[in-house]
């Protein structure tokens, strides 16, 4: 456990001056599950670096647990929440044929897996959607398209969310 301030070497017009400048944002740095972890703080103030590295460590450790790391207010969304969510952002600074995309995928999603709650989405289930489109006709690429902006919807990558779920 270890909040520290890095020092460099200071650089004027591109070139290194010799002279050791210490940065003033905190890191810490500690291992965890035999695994180095070392990040900013991104504060200049240490007793919040110290609050910072603390909660970095509690959240590593509900995860290793198995514990859900997220507010509780993002574990109880449903799909159709998350996709509803999802049209409105990408409405602003995404191009009409983009849009058009998301307008195109997001209602077979919806219609399928509309009302399961976040949790509820394992692997097993984004397994049947898959083969419930395949069944009803859909291409491979549409599918891992229409689970793709399921993932984002979700704002995380699909690899993340099912790793075991190979696409079409």
């Amino acid at each position: 456990m270890s909040i520290f301030k890095p020092s460099y070497q200071e650089k004027k017009n591109g070139k290194l001056t010799g002279k050791t400048v210490k940065a003033n944002v905190w890191w810490y740095e500690f291992t965890y599950a035999n695994k180095r972890i070392r990040e900013s703080a991104k504060t200049t103030r240490k007793t919040i670096a110290v609050e910072a590295e603390k909660r970095r460590r509690l959240e590593l450790e509900r995860a290793y647990a198995g514990l859900p790391i997220e507010a509780a207010a993002m574990r109880i969304n449903t799909v159709l929440d998350c996709t509803k969510a999802y049209r409105v952002a990408y409405q602003q600074g995404h191009r009409e044929k983009s849009q058009t995309l998301v307008k195109e995928r997001l209602p077979h999603v919806e219609k399928a897996l509309g009302n399961v709650m976040l949790p509820d989405l394992t692997e097993e289930r984004i397994r049947k959607y898959m083969q419930e489109r395949k069944a009803e006709g859909a291409g491979g690429r549409t599918i891992n398209m229409e689970v793709s902006m399921l993932a984002r919807a979700i704002g995380k990558k699909w690899s993340i969310l099912w790793p075991k779920v190979t696409r079409n």
